[in-house]
């Protein structure tokens, strides 16, 4: 089997194992600055989150104006970008139409 066939056969393994918007995706597409500072946020946020004994206790807090440790927006986009709107009333063919563009745009 020639290189480029390889190439191609391990493209699309790839993609059903981490399609193009999922976590991991966006994750990977990080520079390692970004992601040694989201490591750093996500780390920092547990701490936070594990001050809390009871299941509520963050969320008073959050309402209280105490949001714990902030992610770059920079980099909160990067990772958890919105996905597109799909009103209820749209047609499967506009929904797949929509999210064709929205996932090639992505990339």
């Amino acid at each position: 089997m020639a290189l480029s066939a390889e190439k191609r056969k391990l493209a699309e393994l790839l993609a059903l194992v981490r399609p193009r918007q999922s976590m991991a995706a966006r994750m990977a597409a990080l520079s390692l600055a970004d992601r040694l500072a989201f490591e750093r946020w996500a780390t920092a946020r547990k701490e936070w989150h594990s001050k809390f004994d009871a299941p509520g206790d963050a969320y008073t807090a959050l309402l209280d104006g105490n949001e714990g440790p902030a992610l770059n927006w920079r980099i909160s986009q990067k990772v958890f970008a919105p996905a597109p709107e799909m009103p209820i009333t749209e047609s499967i063919e506009s929904i797949r139409q929509k999210y064709a563009e929205y996932a090639e745009t992505k990339t």
